[in-house]
């Protein structure tokens, strides 16, 4: 059953919109499975810390470690953020801290 859940978790897709108040602030809203928006956020703000809280939040329920939680997340069939993959939307944000973490990770 644990494993069921886990499926529908990860097949779970997070979706989002953005608009873009000025270049300091920017409104974000998450439609779909919530539990993951987090990931999504963590992008959007380049902000690596709330990625490694994010991935942690999930260790024993997705993974046994933040490192195997992070490759179920960003498999193709894993989180989605706007409909792409954690490593295709930090590249379309532009968020560098987060996209060399993703690739240091051979994610």
């Amino acid at each position: 059953m644990k494993k069921l859940a886990i499926a529908v978790l990860l097949s779970s897709s997070v979706s989002f919109a953005t608009t873009a108040t000025n270049a300091a602030t920017k409104e974000v809203k998450f439609v779909g499975d919530l539990e993951f928006a987090p990931l999504c956020e963590a992008i959007v703000n380049d902000d690596l810390s709330l990625l490694k809280t994010s991935l942690n939040h999930f260790v024993g329920d997705l993974g046994v470690s933040d490192r195997s939680v992070l490759r179920r997340v960003a498999k193709n069939t894993g989180v989605k953020c706007d409909g792409k993959t954690l490593v295709e939307f930090s590249n379309e944000r532009n968020a560098s801290e987060v996209k060399s973490f993703l690739k240091s990770n051979r994610v």
